[in-house]
């Protein structure tokens, strides 16, 4: 067990591969009464073709990520998450586009049992095929509440006329063919490729004792056998830098009527660092002009542009970029004007001196409270490994960034590619 420690932001944390090769972080937060333990693998919805290397190709259909989830949570003696409340637990699991998580909290002095139990439950793989087909129903439900929930929908059909060939144009669940399509034979090699301890990673955020922590993990891991697993990579897609269509009309009973926009943005060959830098003063920039920062955005509002429901996200990964606006707007063709109008004079402008002060704490100021919050932590921790550039790098690299550095990221912007979705009330709640 190796010993790390940052002295500006006083964080002490412990690190070790264990047998298997899990990597094990503990993070050592004496005077905190909640633990919170992760357990992950960058195994994603986006991961439904991988490659070795000896260029051999591994699919399986899309939402397997999702499946395995569900599945994991399911014992020979009952349900898991009963198991977690008597020891005075929470636990909960997500999926997302890049990674598989399941996670626990606890305020109980002795974190031992929940912890083995975290450990125990994710590395073992005891799904029968009979309720693999009971499964199947209870995932074509949720993919259902899905689709009816008007922001979930309106987001995924953005992304669908965004990407031609990048499977983030598919729903995380998967589709109704592939969700029926799965058994466990699928689920089984999915889950030993991706699932090995060489590709997990488990991060303890607690004021318990990291030595016995870490103890805990090492006899759980040295008792367990691994058979070699093939390093894997995610398919590269060669995805066009047009979008695939340029607007969709969707028609839902709902109460008011929506409109979301997507830019799709130019993906760089850069490093890690370089990636977040983009992103982090890309950010800034639109956080600048499309906030309450900016002394024309109440004017927006008043003047019937935007709503106070407007909002806005921005994503740059390795694979895809791209910029997300979404409000309470029926008429998304004005809305669609207007933003790109506004985008243009962002990318112009830039960002100015003072506002990019006031920003800047504000970033840092969340920060240093996510230092302080277990869960946000621990996934904080992981995400950080995984993408190369840690809480820490993160927190100088805002510090140190300038208006000019802002400039320079916001003008290799272009609106050229952008979509529009609709979505538009029908039945008792049309006017």
């Amino acid at each position: 067990m190796k010993k790390f420690s940052d002295p500006v932001f006083r964080e002490t944390w412990y690190e070790e591969t264990m047998p298997g090769g899990l990597k094990a972080v503990v993070i050592h937060k004496p005077m905190f009464v909640t633990t919170s333990c992760l357990f992950a693998t960058p195994y994603g919805s986006l991961d439904c073709c991988q490659t070795d290397e000896q260029g051999r190709v591994y699919s399986f259909p899309k939402g397997t990520a999702h499946f395995l989830e569900h599945k994991l949570f399911e014992s020979d003696h009952g349900d898991v998450m009963d198991d977690f409340s008597r020891m005075g637990a929470s636990v909960n699991a997500y999926t997302s586009y890049e990674e598989t998580v399941y996670y626990f909290n606890s305020s109980a002095g002795d974190i031992s049992e929940p912890l083995r139990l975290l450990l125990d439950f994710v590395q073992d793989f005891s799904v029968s095929e009979q309720s693999v087909e009971r499964e199947k129903g209870i995932i074509l439900e949720e993919r259902n509440m899905y689709n009816q929930d008007p922001d979930s929908r309106i987001m995924l059909e953005v992304m669908k006329n965004m990407y031609a060939v990048h499977p983030v144009n598919e729903d995380i669940v998967g589709s109704p063919e592939s969700i029926r399509s799965f058994s466990r034979k699928i689920l089984e090699e999915a889950y030993r490729l991706n699932y090995h301890p060489s590709r997990m990673m488990l991060v303890c955020v607690t004021p318990c004792d990291p030595a016995a922590i870490m103890d805990i993990i090492r006899t759980s891991q040295q008792c367990r056998h691994f058979a070699e697993a093939p390093v894997l990579k995610r398919a590269v897609y060669a995805e066009p830098a047009a979008v695939v269509k340029d607007k969709t009309v969707l028609h839902m009973d709902v109460s008011c009527g929506k409109s979301a926009i997507g830019f799709k943005l130019a993906v760089r060959d850069e490093s890690a660092y370089e990636r977040a830098l983009r992103e982090c003063c890309i950010k800034l920039c639109l956080d600048a002009w499309f906030t309450a920062v900016n002394p024309d955005y109440q004017n927006w509002i008043d003047e019937g542009y935007i709503t106070p429901y407007f909002s806005y996200d921005l994503e740059i990964e390795e694979d895809r970029a791209n910029i997300l606006f979404l409000d309470e707007k029926e008429d998304g063709e004005a809305f669609r004007s207007f933003i790109i109008s506004q985008m243009e004079k962002c990318i112009s402008s830039g960002i100015r001196e003072q506002t990019l002060d006031q920003l800047r704490k504000r970033a840092l100021g969340s920060i240093l409270h996510l230092l302080n919050s277990p869960s946000d932590l621990s996934a904080a921790w992981f995400h950080g490994i995984s993408d190369g550039i840690s809480v820490f790098d993160e927190f100088r690299m805002i510090s140190r960034v300038s208006a000019e550095t802002c400039l320079k990221m916001i003008r290799s912007i272009h609106t050229d590619a952008s979509t529009l979705v609709i979505l538009r009330k029908t039945g008792k709640n049309a006017e």
